[in-house]
């Protein structure tokens, strides 16, 4: 059961007071699960949409950016029907299920934040690659 789209329905940033030892926290969070049927290629399909939270924390007052958003999730009427049901009796879903589907949010979530970073001058929330010069090259 694929993951077949998102939209991102709230962004959030403040830059606060700077800090000495910046610790940076990042976290997402699975707020809903409600029903819905999408139209693909013509026909209408049972889905699921996974409302997400997607945060980082700068310190205690350097500053916070929020993510908000929804992924949208369709398969089979049956399973969508189980997880749905699991959602409303415990707020919980398989371990399987809601790794794909946090893995993606969290996905989401740093590509929103790092220009976002940028503009409010806070680090970007997760260590970007860089290129390093190799002092023992062979040849």
């Amino acid at each position: 059961m694929p993951i077949i789209g998102h939209q991102i329905t709230k962004i959030l940033g403040k830059r606060g007071e700077p800090e000495k030892n910046l610790k940076i926290n990042a976290n997402v969070e699975l707020k809903d699960v409600r029903k819905h049927d999408v139209f693909i290629a013509g026909d209408k399909k049972p889905s699921l949409d996974f409302e997400f939270e997607f945060t980082i924390k700068y310190g205690e007052t350097a500053g916070g950016i929020n993510i908000n958003g929804i992924l949208f999730y369709t398969g089979d009427k049956a399973e969508l029907d189980k997880l749905d049901k699991m959602w409303k009796k415990d707020k919980k879903l398989e371990p399987d299920m809601v790794i794909g589907v946090l893995n993606r949010a969290m996905e989401l979530g740093y590509i929103e934040s790092i220009p976002l970073s940028e503009r409010l001058r806070l680090p970007p929330p997760m260590r970007l690659p860089h290129f390093v010069k190799e002092e023992n090259q062979k040849k």
